[in-house]
């Protein structure tokens, strides 16, 4: 009889536990889901920017040939100050693609850093929100957290065991 109590204890127990991580498993689903629309938003804003970005220089390289076209063709019939004047032009076109090149660049270092940047090492969504005890880094959200303690799970990074958290607000 006390085996048999044992044993549907270690059942409950059993079933408790495939429940806490059959909604673990729902969470980290819905967070991959949500992941995979935010990067598939944010790779389609990056490929629209990087195209109007392109067209742009192709705009200025076309407009700078035309240029360069007229300078050499009609020289004969420019002033000096207008040849001068062309070339600065030019020298204007120039200048606004190598910035038009930086800022695709840094729009696309962003991307990147955006993605890794500030945000919970688990879920990857929500932002880092808490001081993990007894451990003391900031890598992981509230949510993560609460869940990790609920299940007893020990911290990702250090094996250690979690015995709290405190909010953090990186901002203050």
């Amino acid at each position: 009889m006390k085996e048999k109590q044992l044993l549907e204890e270690r059942l409950h127990q059993a079933n408790e536990q495939i429940s806490s991580l059959q909604l673990r498993i729902e969470h980290v689903e819905n967070v991959k889901a949500r992941l995979e629309e935010d990067s598939a938003t944010q790779n389609r804003k990056l490929f629209l920017k990087e195209t109007k970005i392109e067209c742009l220089m192709a705009k200025l390289q076309a407009k700078e040939l035309t240029l360069e076209d007229e300078v050499s063709r009609s020289a004969k019939n420019y002033t000096a100050e207008e040849v001068e004047t062309l070339r600065e032009a030019n020298r204007a076109s120039i200048e606004t693609e190598r910035r038009l090149r930086e800022e695709l660049s840094a729009v696309r270092k962003q991307l990147v850093a955006n993605a890794s940047k500030d945000v919970c090492r688990i879920c990857f969504t929500n932002a880092r929100d808490a001081l993990h005890l007894p451990c003391s880094h900031v890598q992981y959200c509230v949510q993560c957290l609460k869940v990790m303690m609920q299940d007893k799970q020990p911290c990702p990074s250090y094996g250690r065991a979690i015995t709290g958290f405190v909010r953090y607000n990186p901002a203050l």
